[in-house]
């Protein structure tokens, strides 16, 4: 364990690998079904990713169809798109803050990039357990950008330097990926 011992990189290399397929499961359900997808119908290499400790998430879409992204929670004033374990705190996050609609992206690579867009509003966030360097939050970012989608993205993930050790409760407070800290700045985003 350590500093040199974070899972939080994979996504930003392993997103970057052709004809790579990136699954991040937010629940046993999803992770069991993934597991079906890439050894039965997937036709080339698969990566899925999964944290640290016990399932966080159980309301989320128990069905897992690649390629797509689910609504969680549907509002509109401001969309929080997350995958994997951080769906525990965009959730959290839609208890804090009214208007806040919850999506669900367990394909992180294809990803359903015309879908996301549909559901941006004009306040957006990516939150993700990762680096914000090459992450989904860029990846995100760089489509909006192509597309010239009016919308303001904040992305919450962890910086682009060495992490301390800690568990994940502690990095995420340091680190503002807390729902709390979310929260607090979207609320500001919000006016």
């Amino acid at each position: 364990d350590g500093e040199t011992h974070q899972g939080i990189y994979d996504l930003s290399f392993l997103t970057s690998m052709p004809n790579m397929t990136v699954l991040s499961p937010s629940n046993y359900s999803q992770l069991e079904q993934m597991l079906d997808y890439a050894i039965n119908r997937c036709t080339g290499p698969v990566a899925i990713r999964y944290p640290r400790g016990a399932q966080q998430v159980e309301n989320s879409s128990s069905v897992f169809n690649p390629g797509e992204v689910s609504v969680i929670k549907d509002a509109d004033a401001i969309s929080v798109f997350a995958t994997g374990r951080m769906l525990a705190t965009a959730n959290r996050v839609a208890e804090l803050v009214e208007g806040v609609r919850v999506v669900e992206i367990p394909t992180v690579k294809p990803l359903d990039i015309n879908r996301i867009i549909e559901l941006a509003l004009p306040v957006s966030c990516v939150i993700e357990d990762g680096v914000r360097s090459g992450g989904l939050g860029e990846m995100i970012g760089a489509a909006f950008a192509q597309r010239n989608v009016d919308a303001s993205l904040e992305i919450f993930a962890f910086p682009d330097e060495p992490v301390v050790q800690g568990s994940i409760a502690e990095l995420d407070k340091k680190y503002g990926l807390n729902a709390e800290a979310i929260a607090e700045k979207l609320k500001a985003m919000k006016g």
